[in-house]
Protein backbone atom coordinates (compact mmCIF):
# COMPACT_ATOMS: atom_id res chain seq x y z
CA UNK A 1 0.00 0.00 0.00
CA UNK A 2 1.52 3.26 -1.49
CA UNK A 3 0.55 6.19 0.83
CA UNK A 4 1.69 9.02 -1.29
CA UNK A 5 1.19 8.52 -5.23
CA UNK A 6 3.39 11.02 -7.43
CA UNK A 7 1.39 12.25 -10.15
CA UNK A 8 3.24 13.47 -13.11
CA UNK A 9 3.83 13.96 -17.01
CA UNK A 10 6.47 11.58 -18.44
CA UNK A 11 8.49 14.49 -19.47
CA UNK A 12 9.42 15.52 -15.71
CA UNK A 13 10.58 12.08 -15.16
CA UNK A 14 13.31 13.56 -13.80
CA UNK A 15 12.06 15.87 -11.50
CA UNK A 16 9.60 13.54 -10.36
CA UNK A 17 12.56 11.03 -9.34
CA UNK A 18 14.00 13.83 -7.12
CA UNK A 19 10.94 14.77 -5.46
CA UNK A 20 10.73 10.86 -4.26
CA UNK A 21 14.34 10.78 -3.47
CA UNK A 22 14.01 13.69 -1.29
CA UNK A 23 11.08 12.82 0.50
CA UNK A 24 12.86 9.37 1.67
CA UNK A 25 15.49 11.33 2.85
CA UNK A 26 15.86 11.28 6.56
CA UNK A 27 16.50 14.59 7.04
CA UNK A 28 12.89 15.29 5.27
CA UNK A 29 11.46 12.76 7.03
CA UNK A 30 11.81 9.62 5.52
CA UNK A 31 8.66 8.44 3.97
CA UNK A 32 8.84 5.14 2.53
CA UNK A 33 5.85 4.66 0.97
CA UNK A 34 5.49 6.55 -2.59
CA UNK A 35 4.10 5.40 -5.78
CA UNK A 36 5.91 6.76 -9.00
CA UNK A 37 4.91 4.62 -12.23
CA UNK A 38 8.17 4.37 -13.40
CA UNK A 39 10.27 3.38 -10.58
CA UNK A 40 11.95 0.34 -11.14
CA UNK A 41 11.69 -1.21 -7.50
CA UNK A 42 8.06 0.31 -6.72
CA UNK A 43 6.49 1.11 -10.13
CA UNK A 44 4.03 -0.96 -12.27
CA UNK A 45 5.57 -4.08 -13.45
CA UNK A 46 6.19 -5.31 -16.93
CA UNK A 47 2.93 -6.69 -18.45
CA UNK A 48 1.01 -5.15 -16.27
CA UNK A 49 -2.63 -2.78 -17.47
CA UNK A 50 -0.70 0.00 -16.57
CA UNK A 51 -4.16 2.13 -16.39
CA UNK A 52 -6.36 0.01 -14.14
CA UNK A 53 -2.90 -0.58 -11.65
CA UNK A 54 -2.55 3.65 -11.65
CA UNK A 55 -6.51 3.90 -10.58
CA UNK A 56 -5.82 0.99 -8.15
CA UNK A 57 -2.66 2.70 -6.65
CA UNK A 58 -4.58 6.02 -6.54
CA UNK A 59 -7.49 4.03 -4.55
CA UNK A 60 -4.76 3.09 -2.05
CA UNK A 61 -2.65 6.19 -1.50
CA UNK A 62 -3.47 8.73 1.21
CA UNK A 63 -1.97 11.69 -0.35
CA UNK A 64 -1.32 12.49 -4.09
CA UNK A 65 1.86 14.94 -4.90
CA UNK A 66 0.65 16.90 -8.52
CA UNK A 67 3.82 18.08 -10.44
CA UNK A 68 1.82 21.08 -12.21
CA UNK A 69 4.04 21.55 -15.47
CA UNK A 70 3.38 22.74 -19.13
CA UNK A 71 3.27 19.04 -20.13
CA UNK A 72 0.99 17.55 -16.79
CA UNK A 73 -1.32 20.55 -17.31
CA UNK A 74 -2.14 19.85 -20.73
CA UNK A 75 -2.09 15.96 -20.92
CA UNK A 76 -5.36 13.88 -20.16
CA UNK A 77 -3.87 11.20 -18.32
CA UNK A 78 -2.92 13.26 -15.46
CA UNK A 79 -6.17 15.47 -15.58
CA UNK A 80 -7.58 11.87 -14.76
CA UNK A 81 -5.81 10.87 -12.44
CA UNK A 82 -6.31 14.66 -10.39
CA UNK A 83 -9.96 14.35 -11.27
CA UNK A 84 -10.08 10.80 -9.84
CA UNK A 85 -8.06 11.63 -6.90
CA UNK A 86 -10.48 14.48 -5.85
CA UNK A 87 -13.80 12.38 -6.52
CA UNK A 88 -12.40 9.87 -3.73
CA UNK A 89 -11.53 12.58 -1.59
CA UNK A 90 -7.82 12.41 -1.72
CA UNK A 91 -5.60 14.87 0.12
CA UNK A 92 -4.12 16.46 -2.88
CA UNK A 93 -0.79 18.70 -2.80
CA UNK A 94 -0.20 20.89 -6.03
CA UNK A 95 3.12 21.66 -6.71
CA UNK A 96 4.02 24.44 -9.21
CA UNK A 97 7.29 23.30 -11.27
CA UNK A 98 7.14 25.35 -13.88
CA UNK A 99 5.46 28.86 -15.36
CA UNK A 100 2.40 26.47 -16.01
CA UNK A 101 -1.05 27.96 -15.55
CA UNK A 102 -2.49 25.20 -12.92
CA UNK A 103 -5.75 23.73 -13.91
CA UNK A 104 -8.69 24.60 -12.27
CA UNK A 105 -9.46 21.97 -11.02
CA UNK A 106 -6.33 22.23 -8.44
CA UNK A 107 -7.37 25.78 -7.59
CA UNK A 108 -9.18 25.39 -4.35
CA UNK A 109 -5.91 23.51 -2.91
CA UNK A 110 -2.73 26.02 -1.67
CA UNK A 111 -1.05 25.39 -4.53
CA UNK A 112 3.13 25.01 -4.05
CA UNK A 113 4.94 27.13 -5.90
CA UNK A 114 8.67 25.38 -6.14
CA UNK A 115 9.96 28.10 -8.85
CA UNK A 116 11.12 29.86 -5.86
CA UNK A 117 12.74 27.84 -4.35
CA UNK A 118 12.83 24.40 -3.68
CA UNK A 119 13.55 24.20 -0.17
CA UNK A 120 10.89 26.06 0.68
CA UNK A 121 8.39 24.34 -1.13
CA UNK A 122 9.43 21.10 0.75
CA UNK A 123 9.28 22.50 3.94
CA UNK A 124 5.60 23.54 2.63
CA UNK A 125 5.01 20.17 1.12
CA UNK A 126 6.19 18.49 4.40
CA UNK A 127 4.15 20.56 6.94
CA UNK A 128 0.65 19.64 5.13
CA UNK A 129 1.44 15.87 4.88
CA UNK A 130 1.55 16.23 8.55
CA UNK A 131 -1.49 17.69 8.40
CA UNK A 132 -3.09 15.15 6.61
CA UNK A 133 -1.70 12.60 9.18
CA UNK A 134 0.89 11.57 7.31
CA UNK A 135 3.65 11.74 9.47
CA UNK A 136 6.95 8.83 8.42
CA UNK A 137 7.77 9.02 12.09
CA UNK A 138 4.03 8.22 13.28
CA UNK A 139 4.92 3.86 12.76
CA UNK A 140 2.76 2.54 15.61
CA UNK A 141 4.65 0.86 18.72
CA UNK A 142 3.74 -2.20 19.96
CA UNK A 143 4.36 -2.49 24.08
CA UNK A 144 5.71 -5.96 23.54
CA UNK A 145 4.26 -6.87 27.14
CA UNK A 146 0.54 -6.87 25.49
CA UNK A 147 -0.58 -10.20 24.00
CA UNK A 148 0.57 -10.25 20.37
CA UNK A 149 -2.37 -12.75 19.93
CA UNK A 150 -5.48 -11.36 21.64
CA UNK A 151 -7.72 -13.86 20.60
CA UNK A 152 -11.54 -12.88 20.99
CA UNK A 153 -10.78 -9.78 22.95
CA UNK A 154 -10.98 -6.59 21.07
CA UNK A 155 -8.25 -4.78 19.25
CA UNK A 156 -7.93 -1.58 21.29
CA UNK A 157 -5.55 1.69 20.04
CA UNK A 158 -2.83 0.39 21.63
CA UNK A 159 -2.71 -2.60 19.35
CA UNK A 160 -2.55 -0.21 16.41
CA UNK A 161 0.62 -1.92 15.54
CA UNK A 162 -0.57 -5.74 15.36
CA UNK A 163 -3.82 -5.01 13.97
CA UNK A 164 -2.72 -7.06 10.57
CA UNK A 165 -4.91 -7.75 7.30
CA UNK A 166 -7.05 -5.13 7.36
CA UNK A 167 -5.66 -2.50 4.90
CA UNK A 168 -8.21 -2.02 2.83
CA UNK A 169 -10.84 -1.74 4.72
CA UNK A 170 -8.76 1.30 6.86
CA UNK A 171 -7.95 3.04 3.75
CA UNK A 172 -11.51 3.05 2.96
CA UNK A 173 -13.06 4.01 5.68
CA UNK A 174 -10.34 6.82 5.75
CA UNK A 175 -11.09 8.00 2.47
CA UNK A 176 -14.98 7.34 2.97
CA UNK A 177 -14.76 10.21 6.21
CA UNK A 178 -12.72 12.58 4.57
CA UNK A 179 -14.90 12.26 1.80
CA UNK A 180 -18.35 13.26 3.50
CA UNK A 181 -16.35 15.79 6.06
CA UNK A 182 -14.90 17.31 3.11
CA UNK A 183 -17.87 17.63 0.14
CA UNK A 184 -20.66 17.02 2.61
CA UNK A 185 -23.48 14.01 2.94
CA UNK A 186 -24.96 11.60 5.61
CA UNK A 187 -23.12 12.94 9.06
CA UNK A 188 -24.22 9.46 10.79
CA UNK A 189 -21.71 6.32 9.51
CA UNK A 190 -22.73 2.96 10.29
CA UNK A 191 -20.07 0.35 10.25
CA UNK A 192 -22.21 -2.54 9.90
CA UNK A 193 -21.53 -6.02 10.06
CA UNK A 194 -22.66 -9.50 11.45
CA UNK A 195 -21.82 -10.18 15.04
CA UNK A 196 -17.68 -11.56 15.31
CA UNK A 197 -16.78 -9.75 11.65
CA UNK A 198 -14.55 -7.22 13.53
CA UNK A 199 -16.14 -3.99 13.15
CA UNK A 200 -15.43 -2.72 17.01
CA UNK A 201 -11.51 -3.71 16.36
CA UNK A 202 -10.92 -1.94 12.64
CA UNK A 203 -12.91 1.38 14.35
CA UNK A 204 -10.28 0.76 17.92
CA UNK A 205 -7.23 -0.04 16.30
CA UNK A 206 -7.47 0.74 12.96
CA UNK A 207 -9.58 3.73 12.49
CA UNK A 208 -8.85 5.44 15.52
CA UNK A 209 -5.23 5.88 15.77
CA UNK A 210 -4.85 7.39 12.48
CA UNK A 211 -7.78 9.68 12.46
CA UNK A 212 -6.22 10.89 16.13
CA UNK A 213 -3.24 11.89 13.73
CA UNK A 214 -5.44 13.87 11.01
CA UNK A 215 -5.68 18.16 12.23
CA UNK A 216 -8.78 17.88 10.17
CA UNK A 217 -10.31 15.94 12.85
CA UNK A 218 -10.90 16.14 17.13
CA UNK A 219 -11.20 12.59 17.61
CA UNK A 220 -13.35 11.58 20.62
CA UNK A 221 -12.17 8.02 21.84
CA UNK A 222 -15.34 5.26 21.21
CA UNK A 223 -17.90 4.53 23.89
CA UNK A 224 -20.44 1.88 24.42
CA UNK A 225 -23.62 2.89 25.33
CA UNK A 226 -24.64 0.14 27.82
CA UNK A 227 -27.55 0.82 30.24
CA UNK A 228 -26.25 4.88 30.39
CA UNK A 229 -25.31 6.62 27.12
CA UNK A 230 -25.04 9.96 28.25
CA UNK A 231 -23.10 9.00 30.88
CA UNK A 232 -20.59 7.23 28.96
CA UNK A 233 -20.78 10.21 26.54
CA UNK A 234 -19.52 12.62 29.50
CA UNK A 235 -17.00 9.81 30.34
CA UNK A 236 -15.16 10.09 26.80
CA UNK A 237 -15.50 13.39 26.73
CA UNK A 238 -13.85 14.56 29.85
CA UNK A 239 -11.35 11.89 29.02
CA UNK A 240 -10.49 14.25 25.66
CA UNK A 241 -11.14 17.83 27.24
CA UNK A 242 -8.10 16.02 30.17
CA UNK A 243 -5.88 15.19 26.61
CA UNK A 244 -5.39 18.87 25.70
CA UNK A 245 -2.24 20.43 26.88
CA UNK A 246 -2.04 24.00 28.12
CA UNK A 247 -5.70 24.19 27.82
CA UNK A 248 -5.97 26.40 30.27
CA UNK A 249 -8.35 27.06 33.01
CA UNK A 250 -12.02 26.65 32.28
CA UNK A 251 -11.36 23.58 30.68
CA UNK A 252 -14.34 20.96 31.44
CA UNK A 253 -12.85 18.09 33.05
CA UNK A 254 -14.78 17.11 35.33
CA UNK A 255 -17.57 14.43 34.48
CA UNK A 256 -20.47 15.48 36.33
CA UNK A 257 -19.91 18.88 34.77
CA UNK A 258 -19.70 17.81 31.85
CA UNK A 259 -22.94 15.20 32.09
CA UNK A 260 -24.25 18.51 33.54
CA UNK A 261 -23.86 20.17 30.20
CA UNK A 262 -25.58 16.91 28.14
CA UNK A 263 -29.27 16.82 29.00
CA UNK A 264 -32.45 15.88 26.95
CA UNK A 265 -34.90 18.12 27.99
CA UNK A 266 -38.09 16.87 25.73
CA UNK A 267 -40.05 20.25 26.50
CA UNK A 268 -36.81 22.65 25.51
CA UNK A 269 -35.06 20.73 22.77
CA UNK A 270 -33.63 23.51 21.46
CA UNK A 271 -31.75 24.25 24.85
CA UNK A 272 -30.27 20.71 24.88
CA UNK A 273 -28.91 20.90 21.49
CA UNK A 274 -27.50 24.50 21.61
CA UNK A 275 -25.96 23.27 25.11
CA UNK A 276 -24.17 20.06 23.79
CA UNK A 277 -22.62 21.95 20.49
CA UNK A 278 -21.80 24.83 22.60
CA UNK A 279 -19.50 22.02 24.31
CA UNK A 280 -18.49 20.64 21.12
CA UNK A 281 -17.66 23.92 20.00
CA UNK A 282 -15.07 24.49 23.05
CA UNK A 283 -13.46 21.52 22.68
CA UNK A 284 -12.32 22.11 19.06
CA UNK A 285 -11.17 25.76 20.12
CA UNK A 286 -9.60 24.04 23.25
CA UNK A 287 -7.73 21.36 20.36
CA UNK A 288 -6.58 24.40 18.90
CA UNK A 289 -8.56 22.99 15.36
CA UNK A 290 -11.56 25.60 14.84
CA UNK A 291 -11.98 24.32 11.22
CA UNK A 292 -11.54 21.01 12.24
CA UNK A 293 -14.43 18.51 12.54
CA UNK A 294 -15.03 16.29 16.26
CA UNK A 295 -15.79 12.43 14.97
CA UNK A 296 -17.78 10.84 18.12
CA UNK A 297 -17.29 7.24 18.21
CA UNK A 298 -20.29 4.57 19.19
CA UNK A 299 -19.44 1.13 19.78
CA UNK A 300 -21.66 -1.46 19.71
CA UNK A 301 -24.58 0.90 19.03
CA UNK A 302 -27.62 -1.46 19.22
CA UNK A 303 -27.62 -1.43 22.42
CA UNK A 304 -29.34 1.51 22.60
CA UNK A 305 -32.46 -0.45 21.68
CA UNK A 306 -31.06 -4.18 23.18
CA UNK A 307 -30.01 -3.19 26.79
CA UNK A 308 -33.36 -3.98 28.96
CA UNK A 309 -36.32 -1.50 28.34
CA UNK A 310 -33.97 1.07 27.75
CA UNK A 311 -35.35 4.29 28.22
CA UNK A 312 -32.16 6.09 28.16
CA UNK A 313 -31.58 4.65 25.08
CA UNK A 314 -35.04 6.34 24.22
CA UNK A 315 -33.65 9.39 25.33
CA UNK A 316 -29.92 9.50 23.77
CA UNK A 317 -31.32 8.92 19.98
CA UNK A 318 -33.70 11.50 20.40
CA UNK A 319 -31.00 13.17 21.79
CA UNK A 320 -28.64 12.15 18.46
CA UNK A 321 -31.38 12.90 15.85
CA UNK A 322 -31.62 16.20 17.26
CA UNK A 323 -28.16 17.04 16.95
CA UNK A 324 -27.34 15.39 14.01
CA UNK A 325 -30.12 17.82 12.15
CA UNK A 326 -27.98 20.54 12.93
CA UNK A 327 -26.01 21.14 9.73
CA UNK A 328 -23.93 23.83 11.39
CA UNK A 329 -22.51 21.65 14.22
CA UNK A 330 -19.22 19.84 12.85
CA UNK A 331 -20.02 16.85 14.51
CA UNK A 332 -19.69 13.51 12.54
CA UNK A 333 -20.75 10.14 14.42
CA UNK A 334 -18.55 6.48 13.57
CA UNK A 335 -21.05 3.78 14.74
CA UNK A 336 -20.53 0.30 15.11
CA UNK A 337 -24.21 -1.65 14.28
CA UNK A 338 -24.72 -5.13 13.69
CA UNK A 339 -26.27 -5.61 9.79
CA UNK A 340 -29.57 -7.60 11.62
CA UNK A 341 -30.33 -4.03 13.85
CA UNK A 342 -30.08 -1.64 10.55
CA UNK A 343 -33.75 -2.08 9.93
CA UNK A 344 -34.93 -1.67 13.55
CA UNK A 345 -32.68 1.92 13.74
CA UNK A 346 -34.08 2.95 10.73
CA UNK A 347 -37.56 2.24 11.64
CA UNK A 348 -36.93 3.58 14.96
CA UNK A 349 -39.75 6.72 15.46
CA UNK A 350 -36.63 9.31 16.45
CA UNK A 351 -34.29 8.20 13.52
CA UNK A 352 -36.85 7.93 10.62
CA UNK A 353 -35.96 9.79 7.46
CA UNK A 354 -32.35 10.56 8.74
CA UNK A 355 -29.44 9.98 6.26
CA UNK A 356 -27.21 7.62 7.00
CA UNK A 357 -23.67 6.59 5.16
CA UNK A 358 -23.31 2.64 5.20
CA UNK A 359 -19.93 1.10 5.74
CA UNK A 360 -19.62 -2.83 5.31
CA UNK A 361 -17.35 -4.92 7.03
CA UNK A 362 -16.89 -8.28 6.09
CA UNK A 363 -16.03 -11.28 8.02
CA UNK A 364 -12.40 -12.22 7.55
CA UNK A 365 -11.98 -14.44 4.78
CA UNK A 366 -10.08 -18.02 5.46
CA UNK A 367 -6.66 -16.49 3.43
CA UNK A 368 -6.54 -13.83 5.71
CA UNK A 369 -5.66 -15.37 8.48
CA UNK A 370 -2.21 -16.49 7.26
CA UNK A 371 -1.56 -12.74 6.76
CA UNK A 372 -2.53 -12.41 10.56
CA UNK A 373 -0.88 -14.94 12.01
CA UNK A 374 2.71 -14.13 9.74
CA UNK A 375 2.64 -10.61 10.70
CA UNK A 376 2.33 -10.65 14.80
CA UNK A 377 4.60 -13.69 14.52
CA UNK A 378 7.15 -11.03 12.92
CA UNK A 379 6.09 -8.25 15.13
CA UNK A 380 6.70 -10.59 18.17
CA UNK A 381 10.33 -11.77 17.07
CA UNK A 382 11.26 -7.61 16.22
CA UNK A 383 10.00 -7.41 19.77
CA UNK A 384 12.54 -10.17 21.43
CA UNK A 385 15.23 -9.10 19.01
CA UNK A 386 14.88 -5.78 20.46
CA UNK A 387 14.51 -6.50 23.74
CA UNK A 388 17.41 -8.95 23.70
CA UNK A 389 19.85 -6.24 22.15
CA UNK A 390 18.61 -3.50 24.78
Amino acid sequence: MSLIFLSHSSKDNAIAEQVKARLEQPEQGGHRSIFLDFDPADGIPAGRDWEKELYAKLRECRAVIVLCSQASMTSRWCFAEMAYAKGLGKEVFPIKIDDAKVDPILTGKQIIDATVGWDQAYQRLEKGLLAAGLDPKGMFDWDGTRPPYPGLMVFEEQDAAIFFWRDKEVREGLALLNRLQQFGGPRLTFMLGSSGSGKSSLMRAGLLPRLKRDQRWVVVEPFRPLKAPFDELAAVLSKRFSQIPHAGKGTPRDVASIRDRIRWEEHDTKKSVEAFLELIKELREKAGSREATVLMMIDQCEELLTVGANEEGDRFLAFLRAVLDREDSRLMVLATLRSDFLGSFQDYPAMRGLRVEPFVVPQMEVDGFASVIEGHDQRYQDSRCLRACL
